[in-house]
């Protein structure tokens, strides 16, 4: 999938035009260069994300006692 970005005026942002092919990309963006915008292309890059969580042992944080305040 190709997505052709056109960015309005300051106050409307961009707009998209999804296109199932490279042919009608390049139609949209031809389109786009005739009525003076510059157009902007990306892709669809489809990835995967595999995490593995793994249980450590439990760590106990090792305990001091307080020592008292002589200012306080």
């Amino acid at each position: 999938m190709y997505y052709v970005w056109t960015k309005g005026d300051e106050y409307s942002g961009w707009s998209k035009k999804d296109c199932p092919d490279l042919e009608k990309a390049l139609a949209e963006i031809m389109a786009t260069i005739r009525i003076g915008k510059e157009p902007l292309l990306t892709v669809e890059v489809r990835y995967e994300v595999d995490i593995k969580v793994k249980e450590g042992q439990d760590s106990e944080a090792a305990k001091s006692e307080a020592k008292p305040d002589k200012v306080a």
